[in-house]
């Protein structure tokens, strides 16, 4: 059977990401000189599937977002430092990373902070800023549409 697959990550095709990536491709913010972007992740993962290996946050949670990241911005990552802790003793003291925050530098000179947690027992939190010559825009955790635009004219 002919079957048609296409995989692709979720960002891009949600909403308010795909707004916020149309504000930054649309020159409303200028050029983006810094971003900031949080994730949390929820439900947290239980204890077992963390300490049987898929406790690395990084591998596991970053690549959406890092992929996200890299479409708005046109432009390709050219250097990474990052740094995670342990939540508690149990998780630390068998290498799991369960809280981490990568800096990434882009090659046009974007800086970019990303911080992941698997400890969003809240609900699910996923934020964007990108801040930029002309004005700053951002998705927010709200329902639907949470995309916000901060320029010389005001907050949209």
């Amino acid at each position: 059977a002919k079957v048609h697959l296409c995989c692709g990550f979720q960002r891009r095709f949600d909403p308010s990401y795909l707004s916020l990536y149309n504000q930054i491709k649309s020159d409303s913010i200028g050029t983006p000189l810094t971003a900031s972007i949080f994730f949390g992740d929820h439900p947290v993962p239980s204890r077992e599937f963390l300490l049987q290996g898929g406790g690395n946050i990084i591998s596991d949670c970053s690549a959406h977002d890092v992929d996200y990241i890299r479409w708005v911005l046109g432009d390709e990552v050219e250097s990474v430092y990052a740094s995670g802790t342990s939540s508690d003793e149990e998780l630390k003291e068998t290498g799991v990373i369960d809280n981490a925050t990568m800096v990434m530098k882009f090659k046009k000179g974007t800086v970019v902070t990303l911080t992941l947690s698997r400890g969003a027992n809240y609900g699910y939190d996923q934020r964007c800023e990108i801040f930029g010559s002309k004005g700053l825009a951002s998705v927010k955790n709200i329902s639907e549409d949470a995309s916000e635009l901060s320029n010389e004219f005001g907050t949209h």
